[in-house]
């Protein structure tokens, strides 16, 4: 019994391996041929069941045609069979070699590619869940980090906006007059809060989306007032540019969207804001409200003379923190979210914002599509 274990624990190929799907191997305890340690076949399958049986045949048909012919069978025979049967063995034993060779060959490497492929799944699969793992735990640093700028910007902006306020108040005379000599720092001091309190509000911008939280009431809006109003909201800065602010419409009556109007005015501001900022002095920035009848759509375009851009540079305009090179030489304080923000406001109205350029030193025209109600 013992024996019979120790056979059967063989793996194939071991020396002594005993095929237990095979009938003559399983019931001798042992291969019947040194190349059955290297088979898993059935018995009926054997190669070397069917050599014996071939022989077993040869030597019946030559003992039986033997005796009917000649009435006897001598020694001479018996020895002629006995060494025809060792050529036949002798012969069948090396074409078989090859064969059986190369069906084991031929099944460890199927074994070897499975235990690759239970270990590249295993490795996957250990591999995905640490990725699985990092991500989560990135989806709560970075929640972590909205809810920090969430907070820290509203912190931020009362005390901006109190100095705004408070300077422009100084400005207008509201506490009485204030020295020539001290007019250009609270100037300066009114500019850069307004600066901040627009970077504080993209912060918060970029906070509300990433956290799913930016909310939008839709109502009929007049663009082509709106238009107008900023327009004259922002004659003043181009005029301290030296700049010409050229506002056209063209004759289609009613300008009428259903848009969020405060996000809508912050889009538009931005790009005419931008235009100004990016056009050297003595430009000209043209603002253009076009509509299309046919279509329903209206089109803000904002066009200027500034420092144009790259193909690289339109390509990445609308991401995330993206600003070119030459932006940053005429305007260091953006921080590129502006237009990321305003291109996440524009999907959800369901409309388009995109920019042209000829090229680096030949102004830059941006578009906002809209769709008109009838």
């Amino acid at each position: 019994m013992s024996d019979n274990n120790t056979a059967t624990a063989k793996k194939l190929g071991d020396s002594g391996y005993v095929n237990q799907n095979c009938w003559l191997a399983r019931n001798a305890n042992q291969p019947p041929s040194k190349y059955c340690q290297y088979c898993e076949a059935r018995f009926r399958s054997c190669i070397f069941s069917r050599y014996l049986l071939i022989s077993v045949v040869l030597v019946v048909a030559i003992l039986v045609a033997s005796y009917l012919f000649e009435k006897t069978i001598s020694k001479t025979l018996i020895t002629s069979i006995f060494v025809l049967v060792m050529v036949y063995g002798y012969f069948f034993d090396k074409s078989t070699k090859n064969i059986v060779a190369a069906n084991f060959a031929e099944k460890k490497a199927k074994e070897a590619f499975r235990g690759l492929s239970r270990n590249l799944q295993e490795r996957v699969d250990e591999q995905t869940k640490e990725l699985q793992e990092a991500n989560a735990h990135l989806l709560i640093l970075d929640q972590q980090k909205s809810e920090f700028v969430s907070i820290a910007s509203h912190q931020l902006r009362s005390p901006l906006t109190a100095i705004r306020g408070y300077s422009s108040m100084l400005l207008e005379g509201s506490f009485g007059e204030i020295p020539p000599a001290s007019r250009d720092a609270v100037q300066r001091i009114n500019d850069s809060s307004l600066h901040l309190v627009r970077i504080v509000e993209d912060f918060l911008n970029v906070s509300r989306i990433e956290q799913g939280r930016m909310s939008y009431v839709f109502t009929s809006v007049d663009i082509k007032k709106m238009v107008t109003d900023l327009v004259e909201e922002n004659r003043a800065q181009a005029k301290s540019k030296h700049q010409k602010i050229i506002f056209s419409v063209d004759k289609h009556g009613k300008y009428i969207v259903t848009a969020d109007e405060g996000k809508i005015r912050q889009v538009i501001s931005n790009l005419i804001d931008n235009g100004i900022k990016y056009t050297p002095d003595n430009g000209t920035v043209r603002v253009n409200l076009d509509k299309d009848i046919a279509m329903r759509k209206v089109t803000i375009s904002v066009k200027d003379d500034g420092i144009g851009m790259s193909p690289q540079t339109l390509s990445s305009l609308f991401k995330k923190f993206s600003r070119a090179d030459g932006v940053r030489k005429i305007y260091t304080e953006g921080i590129g979210l502006g237009l990321y923000v305003a291109a996440i406001m524009m999907k959800e109205h369901h409309g388009r914002i995109w920019a042209e350029s000829e090229g680096e030193g030949k102004g830059s025209a941006f578009y906002i599509e809209l769709l008109a109600e009838e």
